[in-house]
């Protein structure tokens, strides 16, 4: 999407000889001559190198660490609430999907497990400490939990 809206396109250059890939050439209207588009992996690497350079530049934090950091803090105000509200109540419910039939479980090939948001807490956690606190425990004192923020946005499961 930055892509498009900083209109950073693919080069064109002249092919070196005309044997070059037929999916690569254009045939510009102005000039009537082939061009070559610039090989795609070298157009995404330029172009998310300037990108990230605006970024730093211009202040913006990453979108991944920011979404990561939103998804951490909510957390630990959820788990922190003891007023019964719905979204603290999830926190504890697990779907009750029951056995499948027969038929349906030979229709259906066997899948790996839906991720949920959860998942990277729970993983998180059991790098911390040795394993021996749950998110949830950890969350429930805020000085503790925030000074996790940082680490936590840069863990990668």
């Amino acid at each position: 999407m930055l892509r498009s809206i900083l209109q950073e396109r693919r080069r064109h250059t002249r092919p070196n000889n005309e044997d070059t890939d037929s999916t690569n050439t254009i045939l510009t209207a102005s000039s009537h001559t082939h061009e070559e588009l610039e090989p795609w992996h070298d157009w995404i690497k330029r172009a998310t190198d300037k990108i990230e350079g605006y970024s730093k530049r211009w202040g913006i934090d990453d979108w991944v660490h920011k979404a990561r950091k939103r998804i951490f803090e909510w957390a630990g105000h959820v788990a922190r609430r003891e007023d019964g509200r719905w979204s603290t109540a999830m926190l504890d419910w697990h779907p009750n999907r029951g056995p499948r039939s027969q038929e349906e479980r030979q229709g259906r090939k066997q899948a790996r497990p839906t991720t949920r948001w959860e998942d990277s807490l729970v993983h998180y956690a059991s790098t911390v400490n040795d394993g021996t606190i749950p998110w949830r425990f950890l969350a429930a004192d805020r000085t503790e939990w925030e000074s996790h923020v940082k680490h936590f946005v840069l863990f990668h499961n």
